[in-house]
């Protein structure tokens, strides 16, 4: 692309208002709440699938982005009815 890594940083951040992490981290949570819901997937697959490497570090990080535990968020979400768009 021609451009330094921290000018697209830069870019990034001016257009989306996030940085590259934050973009990144919220959409493997996006993905992760959809195979929590409509799969029956182990939490260890799940967590692979979305690009960590331990399931505790996923959970750490799905926590502190959702306010629920994968499991949690599973029970509550599969069973509910509620939309998960709105977490």
């Amino acid at each position: 692309m021609f451009v330094s890594r921290c000018y697209l940083c830069q870019l990034f951040q001016e257009h989306l208002q996030q940085s590259f992490s934050e973009y990144l981290t919220e959409s493997r949570i996006n993905y992760a709440k959809r195979l929590l819901v409509y799969s029956k997937q182990p939490l260890e697959e799940i967590s692979l699938q979305c690009g960590y490497n331990t399931a505790s570090y996923f959970s750490t990080v799905f926590k502190k982005n959702t306010g629920y535990s994968p499991n949690q968020f599973r029970k509550e979400f599969t069973t509910s009815g509620k939309s998960i768009d709105t977490i």
